[in-house]
């Protein structure tokens, strides 16, 4: 069992637990004990860096999914995420109640912003960036 901090939360899935401090020298110290020869080739594999990938629901694909490497995706060149296009498209065969139930893709969407706002969430400020879709002026 774990203390938990509200830290002025309200539920208790809002709070931060608290653990004990490790003695980072101990920790050092036992990790260089480990004889790497024991360690098998998915040990060896989990303790290294892998290459990052993307994730992308496509119907062509083998599960629905399409996985590529970040550096072969449109993701890879975006240098500024203030100015993502954000392109909201219904999934394929979605099926529309009426016109009297719009969707984000009927929105004149012109772009996705990331900043502060600090929104209030739950009574409390958001302290993170908040994602913004920005319109045209006329609906």
């Amino acid at each position: 069992s774990f203390t938990v901090d509200m830290n002025g939360k309200r539920w208790p899935w809002e709070a931060v637990t608290l653990l004990p401090f490790i003695d980072s020298t101990k920790l050092i110290e036992a990790s260089r004990s480990i004889d790497q020869s024991q360690l098998t080739e998915e040990e060896k594999k989990l303790n290294g860096f892998g290459e990052t990938h993307v994730l992308t629901r496509s119907p062509e694909h083998d599960g629905g999914v399409k996985v590529e490497p970040l550096n072969d995706s449109p993701w890879a060149n975006i240098n500024d995420d203030a100015n993502v296009a954000f392109q909201p498209q219904l999934n394929q065969g979605t099926k529309i109640p009426g016109d009297c139930f719009p969707t984000l893709k009927d929105a004149p969407i012109t772009r996705l912003n990331r900043r502060k706002v600090f929104l209030n969430v739950f009574g409390l400020r958001s302290r993170y960036r908040t994602a913004l879709l920005e319109m045209e002026d006329s609906l």
